[in-house]
């Protein structure tokens, strides 16, 4: 790999982005994607495992087609390989996926997605927030932790546009307390409660 490609990456998105705690809050990865989909929509879930995508999109829009990315053979799905992928897709969802693949495998997976999206389709990527003190560190498998600037210089980089990051988590009436509490303490620290980061982006 050529890792002059990380640098230029991170100055496509220096100062683009506030700092983690004022990034807006959504309470699961699924919320946008489904917000951006109707009965004509073709999504491609990249790392798709259980598929538990698909049936989130079922309880709300009925009619989406739906086609599933994923090499483990453990489950069934329509493609084995982004190579595979012959059709365009209005809306790309990789979640929870790209922590546990090496960099140049990122790079590499990220410019073939934006191959298969159609043009002024939108592409969702989540990862562990690594602002957040161990939640990266909770999986054995996870190789690769992303800060939500990097992977947004990633995906100018490959030609995305039109980035909105956002934080993945929620909080109970007891949590919101503390973290009021804590929050000038983890503001000094750069910490966050938020266990992953959304990045929507279109084509």
């Amino acid at each position: 790999m050529d890792w002059s490609a990380v640098q230029r990456a991170r100055a496509l998105s220096r100062d683009k982005f506030p700092r983690v705690l004022k990034l807006p809050v959504v309470p699961d990865p699924f919320g946008p994607v489904i917000a951006s989909v109707d009965g004509r929509t073709r999504v491609l879930d990249v790392g798709a495992n259980t598929r538990r995508l698909e049936s989130r999109i079922a309880e709300k829009v009925s009619g989406v087609h739906y086609r599933s990315l994923d090499p483990d053979p453990g489950f069934p799905h329509d493609y084995r390989d982004l190579a595979e992928v012959r059709e365009p897709f209005d809306v790309v969802a990789c979640l929870d996926v790209i922590e546990h693949l090496s960099v140049p495998e990122v790079f590499e997976l990220i410019e073939g997605i934006h191959g298969v999206l159609a043009p002024g389709g939108r592409f969702f990527v989540s990862t562990p927030n690594v602002h957040h003190p161990v939640f990266f560190w909770r999986d054995c498998t996870h190789r690769t932790a992303f800060r939500y600037n990097e992977l947004a210089g990633i995906l100018y980089q490959a030609g995305f546009r039109d980035l909105r990051v956002f934080r993945v988590g929620r909080l109970d009436f007891k949590g919101r307390i503390t973290f009021f509490v804590f929050k000038p303490l983890l503001k000094f620290l750069d910490l966050d409660y938020a266990t992953s980061i959304l990045i929507s982006a279109g084509k």
